[in-house]
């Protein structure tokens, strides 16, 4: 059996991991220089520290790479081919034709490289392997329950802190983000510490998720409570149970709840009436299981589902406005017109044309901005500069090439999918890869038409989610 690391180790490294975890939103939803770096280097500290232990104890890895299948092996191979997208080294027919355009016009030789923005490219796989490492620490933490919980604890907690931030940032109309004063498109609706009010909603949505699950493993704990109690005692015991847990969860429920409308973002409030079916659907999933102690049962997911249900329709009733006046903000007529959708297809369209002419090797992870700009046309407004493609696939795919975007979507899916079964066949501490589920759910839906994904303060989280999730989709039995 996968041993577990030493405890005086592990409670090092955890709380490194939840130092970051807590802090990643902070500086402007970890979408900063200043954040990657801190990031990268606490990471790159507890990742060194964790594997140099296992080395030199000679000690086997709580979740051994096989357990996973090839999924490690392809993020190395994608990381390694970002690395080479950024190089000059690389043969000179593989880089992209406009080093050549540019040495000419300028009449200057350049090191050309497969990437169009090289030092954006190095970024960007910065990113991506501090991301990749916080979901390793986090799978090989995360095998022991005690840690995967005290991880989700953190996420919902810190994530309910940065709303009622955001919340009081808005009441008292501040109109700003830390010391950065608000975008005009992000004014009058509730950001945290976030730039835009759409990642944000999504990093609630998370926070959200995992502290309904949290919830619903305390309410299936009422059993020990009544244990050995019988009639008006039991009834009683069981009472007070669930007061104090419906308060104590409430409390981080409810700003949460509050925020994600007053952001006034139209995806948020989709996707968070779509976990309300994902929670319901989950927690029939597990009744339905052969578990003989199940952790969440249907009339649970039924009430919980209901009282969401009734919490969200108060928020809207009273806070609708935000969300009103964010669909009023878009122009009327160009709305009528479907503009505001073509203009996003339009978009689209030129990023696949873009792919076409570089199917194999891309244009340079990160780079799509520079890509956009050369093959920009009439079909959309000349006002503005495209950072982002609104499709996170589509735009991966346009940075690495086909081949290796496919390779790279399968490192994901391999935990993904692993979760998901976990979350309808384990029998213990099933609601931590049933809280994973929902969040693959809803970020790989969200990134169908936007790029929640990008800034750290959401891409760190979700990673830290799904490891514990896929460290707890397996029975402790397994060898």
């Amino acid at each position: 059996m996968a041993s577990q690391p030493d405890h005086r180790i592990a409670s090092v490294i955890a709380c490194i991991l939840i130092l970051v975890l807590v802090t990643a939103p902070l500086l402007l939803g970890g979408h900063s220089p200043l954040a990657w770096s801190i990031n990268a280097t606490l990471i790159g500290f507890a990742t060194t520290a964790f594997s140099g232990w296992h080395i030199v104890r000679r000690q086997p890895l709580p979740v051994p790479h096989s357990w996973l299948g090839g999924a490690f092996i392809a993020l190395i191979l994608v990381a390694f081919w970002i690395y080479l997208q950024s190089a000059s080294w690389t043969p000179h027919f593989m880089h992209h034709r406009a080093w050549d355009s540019a040495a000419r016009a300028l009449n200057h030789e350049y090191r050309g490289a497969i990437s169009l923005n090289p030092s954006e490219t190095r970024l960007a796989l910065l990113r991506l392997v501090t991301t990749a490492a916080v979901f390793w620490l986090a799978l090989q933490l995360g095998r022991d329950p005690k840690w995967a919980y005290r991880v989700l604890y953190s996420i919902a907690i810190s994530a309910a802190a940065y709303a009622v931030y955001g919340i009081f940032v808005e009441a008292y109309q501040l109109n700003s983000v830390l010391w950065r004063e608000k975008m005009s498109v992000s004014s009058n609706v509730v950001t945290a510490t976030f730039v835009g009010p759409n990642s944000f909603a999504i990093y609630a949505i998370l926070g959200l998720l995992t502290t309904l699950g949290l919830g619903f493993r305390a309410l299936s704990a009422n059993r020990k409570t009544t244990s050995g109690l019988v009639g008006s005692r039991a009834i009683a015991a069981k009472s007070y149970y669930y007061t104090r847990t419906l308060l104590a969860y409430g409390t981080l429920v409810a700003p949460l709840l509050m925020a994600i409308v007053m952001s006034g973002s139209r995806a948020g409030l989709f996707f968070l009436i779509a976990i309300v079916f994902t929670i319901t659907f989950l927690g029939r999933m597990a009744s339905n299981s052969r578990s003989t102690r199940k952790l969440m049962t249907a009339n649970h997911s039924f009430a919980i589902a209901v009282l969401l249900c009734c919490a969200l329709l108060v928020a809207v009733l009273n806070y609708g406005n935000f969300v009103v006046t964010s669909i009023q903000s878009l122009d009327g007529r160009e709305l009528a017109q479907g503009q505001f959708l073509a203009e996003r297809r339009a978009v689209w369209w030129i990023s696949i044309r873009a792919l076409l002419d570089s199917p194999l090797v891309g244009f340079g992870y990160g780079a799509f901005a520079d890509t956009f700009a050369a093959y920009r046309d009439g079909s959309i407004s000349i006002y503005g500069r495209w950072m982002k493609a609104h499709n996170a696939y589509v735009e991966a795919a346009v940075g690495l090439g086909v081949p290796m975007a496919l390779i790279f979507f399968y490192s994901v899916f391999v935990p993904a999918y692993r979760v998901a079964i976990g979350a309808i066949t384990r029998r213990r501490h099933r609601v931590v890869p049933s809280i994973a589920t929902a969040a693959c759910l809803a970020i790989g839906a969200h990134q169908l038409i936007d790029f929640s994904i990008y800034p750290q303060g959401i891409a760190i989280v979700f990673a830290a989610i799904l490891g514990v999730g896929t460290a707890q989709s397996w029975s402790s039995r397994k060898q």
